[in-house]
């Protein structure tokens, strides 16, 4: 009991009183809630005009590479074997990607169909910039050689938007690249 007396008179420096540790820790849990009740997994704008543009140019890359490989393509009920010819459709319209496979001695098939969420959309097809805008555009591709219908330029220009927020994909005929630039 007598250290206890001696312990108290004696005033401790530079620490914190009971108080103020209530008090900052009080405001870390508020924090801590707060922060908890933000939704970080929410996606911003820009983010989501990434993704529209970049499964534009994940589908042209796979009928692409699917075209120079010769590749057999999977359908969900058959297979198919010997594929004449690969066609990507980009309708303005619409707003759709189509994919399509015909193999030799069959008729045409559509594989895949990439449709756009409500604020997604292609906001000009074009065969190079200042020329006129295309509703429709057709790509084509054989084991050798892409063909443009409507245009007979060496390259096409997509611009995507999402919320105002633009980009601009383009392929080439001769090089058969696929660039994506931020507008």
């Amino acid at each position: 009991f007598v250290i206890f007396q001696i312990f108290m008179r004696k005033k401790i420096k530079n620490a914190f009183t009971i108080i103020e540790l209530v008090v900052v820790i009080t405001l870390i849990i508020i924090i801590v809630f707060w922060l908890n009740s933000l939704n970080f997994g929410k996606l911003s704008d820009l983010q989501k005009s990434d993704i529209f543009s970049n499964k534009i140019i994940w589908e042209l890359e796979n009928v692409r590479n699917d075209a120079l490989v010769w590749k057999w393509i999977l359908d969900s009920t058959e297979k198919f074997t010997s594929i004449q010819k690969w066609k990507v459709e980009i309708d303005k319209n619409t707003w759709t990607i189509i994919i399509k496979a015909t193999p030799l001695n069959w008729t045409e098939r559509e594989l895949r169909k990439v449709i756009k969420s409500d604020k997604e959309n292609i906001h000009k097809l074009s065969c190079v910039w200042g020329e006129e805008d295309l509703q429709k555009l057709e790509i084509n591709f054989t084991w050798d050689k892409i063909d443009f219908s409507n245009c007979t330029k060496s390259q096409i220009k997509i611009v995507t938007e999402f919320n105002w927020d633009k980009n601009t994909i383009s392929m080439d005929r001769i090089s058969w690249l696929i660039k994506k630039e931020k507008k």
